[in-house]
């Protein structure tokens, strides 16, 4: 899934982002990759998440590129053992 957002600075708003994008991962099975806006009053803070809510790679609040590997299998495997 693939989420561009425009998430506001605020109290706890990078709380709340991180903690919403890993519950779509979880309760979906699924890769989570966020974007979010850097600049103008936003929290930054990409990240790609896997099936069962671990953060596989962030960003801080500057603009950045996010690179990492992900095994479509885990998917399955995740699936398979717990019965989704």
């Amino acid at each position: 899934m693939f989420v561009p957002a425009a998430w506001y600075q605020g109290i706890l708003k990078e709380d709340q982002w991180e903690v919403l994008l890993r519950a779509r991962a979880i309760e979906n099975v699924i890769f989570v990759c966020a974007s979010n806006q850097t600049n103008n009053g936003f929290t930054g803070h990409s990240m790609i998440i896997d099936p069962m809510g671990a953060i596989l790679t962030s960003a801080a609040e500057e603009e950045c590129l996010l690179i990492t590997e992900i095994d479509l299998n885990r998917r399955k495997r995740i699936k398979k053992k717990y019965q989704v």
